[in-house]
């Protein structure tokens, strides 16, 4: 979280386009930029990515209960300026935090696998999440199902959600039932996009 170059300002991409700060209000794709180094100047495993949020269905909610939008990093009292031992700290603490919460794991690499977990449920493809997480979709495929157990296969089969239809395809639904205030809201919702948007690809 440390790399996210767009926490609290817009970034400008080499190739000039711009993807807004994940604190304005009006943000609905929250797509993350995530560098190739952290505030703390060490640097990231993955490099440069893009990263979308990989909500899962049992927690829709995900990124107001983790007051993402408040664009406030967490903090630690140290007279250190060694980048590495605050890193070190940061480190430190996530993992006594885990511990104190006692689900079973204390590594924060875990949160990778449960971020996997939690696209695959929202039925995001494989490409989606691989490219989000800054891997292959072959490290996705192999690596990352090793640490499938029962509960959470389970739940990928009882909880996951189904693939919507293509937008252009819903658009032309909602044509045909009529498109009014509730309807327009309702896709917009579904399809992570404004009620704004939606009123343009009727108009189409």
């Amino acid at each position: 979280m440390f790399a996210v170059q767009n926490i609290d300002k817009p970034f400008k991409t080499k190739d000039g386009v711009i993807i807004p700060a994940l604190i304005e209000p009006n943000n609905i794709k929250m797509i993350a930029v995530v560098g190739d180094k952290t505030l703390l100047d060490t640097t990231t495993k993955t490099g440069y990515r893009l990263c979308v949020p990989m909500l899962p269905p049992t927690h829709p909610d995900l990124i107001e209960g983790l007051e993402i939008k408040s664009g406030k990093l967490p903090e630690i009292g140290t007279l250190s300026t060694n980048p590495k031992t605050i890193a070190g700290l940061y480190s430190d603490r996530a993992q006594n935090i885990l511990r104190r919460w006692n689900k079973g794991f204390t590594q924060t690499h875990a949160l990778r696998h449960l971020a996997n977990l939690s696209g695959q449920m929202a039925g995001m493809s494989q490409e989606t999440r691989a490219k989000s997480l800054g891997h292959s979709p072959q490290m996705n495929e192999t690596v990352y199902k090793r640490r499938a157990n029962t509960e959470t296969t389970i739940d990928l089969l009882t909880q996951s959600t189904k693939e919507a239809i293509p937008l252009g395809s819903a658009i032309q639904v909602l044509k045909q039932l009529g498109s009014d205030v509730k309807n327009i809201k309702l896709l917009a919702a579904i399809y992570g996009i404004t009620s704004d948007e939606v009123m343009e690809l009727l108009a189409e």
